[in-house]
């Protein structure tokens, strides 16, 4: 989810989703000069699809401006009457024998007319195809390609000409024309004269399609072929029309200082460019032919209805929810400008609202508990974090919890996080446990940190401090040995009575002594239960001298009761990596410990081999000999 809207798939087709604008590129403009018209554009920089398709719309809008296109379909009608005109002057001359002066003039007008045109229409076309290829830039180099094979190429090709022929006719008499055809005579080369049985030739002219080998060469039907395969080269992707569609319709949000009359503008350029995309109905696999009947076309211009729709959806829940609540009766809006400045008065009351808000949570966040840590950027003022700041205070929206959405949250809880890392409810809306799902965090952060190599590191380093004290011991020794046995007794005599390694011994023993005799911080004294403590160390402890660092543990249960037969002994040691619990199988069977398998085994090094824990248990216990009233919670391997 971002400022622009949610994430989507497929982006390959989707070539204009609402973004930030990009660093300006050079800009290649050059001149586009037709008759009276002149104007200046810019050519194609970029290889995008969605610059591409830019381009074209605005190459058919010079198209239009310029008038272009309409230039040349005039110019090829007017050759069309020239070459009629022509051929009329040539048959009368057929026909006749010869033609008078004034039709002699006027077939060398018309003759030089007609090269006049096709002079103006071969200048128009070049023009056409120098323009294309200027817009195109640095995608010209297909069309160049499709130029040469449709333009340049000897092919089989139909074109429609002037085309004479003539028609015999019988003979009367006097030797003239009596009016009725000889059809039989059509193919002969001569006339024959002959009165009543001979035939005279009377020559026409018509236009008709003729197929002939040779080059097309350069025109406004063979242009249009060239583009349209140009266009098919050059977007290879299939449906963006329909991916356009849905992401205007569905997948679009407002960004920040946009107004709807802006985004209400963009869409009527995007309606304009639909036409250009192609749809998945114009894919020519065969496994799609007749086969898509259900899919709508969508590379056609949008209707008002759907632009009403797509700008209701862009706008925050807030906006859409209130603008439903104020027209209950109408689902779907159907005027456009009604509609726009509708949504810019609650879109504008919306973000008042917001900006209200933001600067209420930065006061609270400079006002807050001043005797917390220090935040990242003024923070939200909450006494718990000590003024530790959340993306919604910072302008940062990227983060959205859908959970804490649906339960109503604070703006600054609900941006603070992303829905799967929601530390406050589960999946399905219930309220998870704060302190087991911390508990859980620092588990794993332990159990990353203690992996099989870093134990291994560990092992390796106590075994070479070891090796060292030995070398310091045999060092010393050897220095005080002697070869009487008086002097070594001395020795030894004098070393016990130095003064200042009888202080440092006392100073260890007291130390020791203070370790194991201490009490927690927030102990309560048990006078008066020392038998009940005594009772159940007995049942736990039963060899062995009775140390402060073993003590008595006792489960709780929230569905079963617990006594003095499911009394646990508990182990603290301060350089343990975690916590391990060792239950026996009939006592996982017995009592309701709750246990989760974790995503990979845990090795654990000792000074006795290593084991592989596999298994997690969640506990609630009781130190009875340090409270009678804490509850412990804490997350143990099972082994």
């Amino acid at each position: 989810m971002c400022e622009y809207g949610p994430e989507i798939k497929e982006k390959q087709l989707l070539l204009f989703p609402l973004c930030p604008p990009k660093d300006k590129e050079k800009v290649t403009t050059f001149d586009v000069e037709v008759g009276t018209y002149s104007g200046e554009y810019n050519t194609l920089n970029n290889r995008s699809d969605g610059a591409f398709i830019l381009a074209q719309q605005r190459f058919d809008e010079m198209l239009k401006d310029s008038k272009l296109e309409s230039l040349i379909k005039q110019d090829e009608t007017a050759l069309t009457n020239l070459e009629g005109c022509e051929a009329t002057l040539v048959v009368k001359e057929l026909n006749d024998g010869s033609l008078q002066q004034s039709d002699q003039d006027k077939l060398k007008k018309t003759r030089k007319k007609l090269e006049e045109a096709k002079e103006l229409i071969s200048e128009n076309v070049d023009a056409l195809f120098s323009a294309y290829v200027q817009f195109m830039g640095v995608r010209h180099a297909k069309f160049n390609s499709k130029v040469s094979a449709v333009c340049h190429t000897t092919v089989e090709h139909d074109r429609l000409q002037v085309q004479f022929y003539k028609e015999a006719f019988h003979v009367d008499g006097s030797g003239s024309n009596n009016g009725s055809r000889f059809e039989e005579k059509d193919a002969e080369e001569n006339e024959d004269p002959t009165p009543d049985s001979g035939w005279r030739f009377v020559h026409g002219w018509k236009l008709a399609v003729v197929t002939v080998t040779q080059q097309q060469g350069k025109g406004l039907w063979q242009f249009k072929k060239c583009r349209e395969e140009h266009i098919r080269s050059e977007l290879v992707f299939y449906g963006q029309a329909e991916k356009q569609h849905d992401y205007l319709m569905d997948h679009m949000s407002i960004p920040r200082g946009v107004d709807v009359r802006d985004l209400g503008d963009w869409l009527d350029l995007m309606s304009a460019v639909m036409p250009y995309l192609p749809s998945q109905l114009d894919d020519p696999n065969p496994a799609y032919v007749g086969k898509l009947g259900k899919i709508t076309r969508r590379n056609v211009r949008l209707d008002e209805t759907e632009m009403c729709m797509m700008l209701l959806n862009a706008m925050p829940v807030q906006v859409q929810k209130k603008w439903k609540s104020d027209h209950p009766r109408q689902k779907i809006p159907t005027v456009k400008l009604t509609l726009i400045e509708e949504l810019q008065t609650l879109l504008d009351s919306h973000r008042a609202e917001a900006k209200k808000e933001k600067a209420q949570e930065k006061n609270r966040g400079g006002n807050g508990n001043s005797h917390g840590r220090q935040g990242n950027g003024g923070g939200s003022g909450n006494p718990k974090s000590g003024g530790g700041g959340s993306n919604r205070s910072t302008g940062n929206q990227k983060k959205m919890c859908d959970r804490c959405d649906k339960k109503n949250e604070p703006d600054r809880i609900k941006f603070s996080h992303k829905t799967g890392e929601c530390q406050k409810y589960n999946q399905d809306g219930s309220a998870k446990s704060q302190q087991r799902e911390r508990q859980k965090q620092l588990h794993l952060q332990q159990q990353a940190q203690s992996t099989p190599l870093s134990s291994e590191k560990k092992r390796k380093k106590k075994s070479k401090n070891k090796k060292k004290k030995k070398k310091k011991k045999s060092k010393k020794k050897s220095y005080s040995s002697s070869s009487s046995s008086s002097s070594s007794s001395s020795d030894s005599e004098d070393s016990s009575d130095n003064p200042s390694e009888r202080s440092s011994k006392r100073r260890k023993v007291r130390n020791f002594l203070n370790v194991h005799n201490c009490k927690p911080i927030k102990g309560v004294d048990y006078s008066g239960r020392k038998e009940l403590c005594n009772t159940l160390r007995k049942k736990v402890i039963t060899a062995g001298k009775a140390r402060k660092t073993v003590s008595v543990c006792l489960p709780l249960f929230d569905n079963k009761s617990t006594s003095e037969k499911h009394v646990l002994r508990v182990l603290f040691d301060s350089g343990s990596d975690g916590d391990i619990f060792f239950p026996t199988k009939a006592m996982l069977k017995g009592l309701p410990f709750e246990t989760v398998n974790l995503a990979y085994p845990v090795t654990w090094g000792t000074s006795n081999g290593s084991f592989k824990t596999s298994l997690q248990a969640r506990m609630q216990v009781l130190l009875p000999e340090f409270s009678q009233s804490k509850i412990f919670e804490l997350s143990p391997d099972v082994k």
